[in-house]
């Protein structure tokens, strides 16, 4: 979001942005506010709740899914860097996908071992 922000873009949802009470302003600013981090907890939240429901039909799916899927693992760690991050987008710590790049390496490795994500 930052990058984003930087160059006066913003994704976030303008209806929930609405209901918050966040102006584009304070995106593009980078002031984060509690309404900026309910706005992205409600993102992030569709976001998990998406990603678990791939995760539960990840069976159904044909067997060369799993690769095409393997973008879920990283969402999922992103997702989880965001929480820890108390949902403020402009945390520098979720800079880089908010994971490490060996920790990254690993769990794709690791979920493309057993086929999940």
């Amino acid at each position: 979001q930052p990058y984003q922000a930087s160059r006066r873009r913003s994704y976030m949802p303008v209806e929930l942005c609405s209901k918050h009470r966040v102006s584009q302003e304070d995106v593009y600013r980078g002031n984060v506010t509690e309404g900026l981090r309910d706005v992205t907890l409600a993102v992030a939240a569709a976001a998990m709740t998406h990603l678990q429901e791939a995760r539960k039909l990840a069976g159904k799916l044909p067997s060369s899914a799993p690769q095409v899927m393997q973008q879920g693992t990283l969402a999922g760690q992103y997702l989880e860097a965001l929480e820890k991050a108390g949902f403020n987008v402009f945390d520098q710590s979720l800079t880089g996908g908010g994971v490490s790049p060996l920790r990254r390496v690993l769990a794709l490795k690791w979920n493309a071992m057993r086929g999940t994500f």
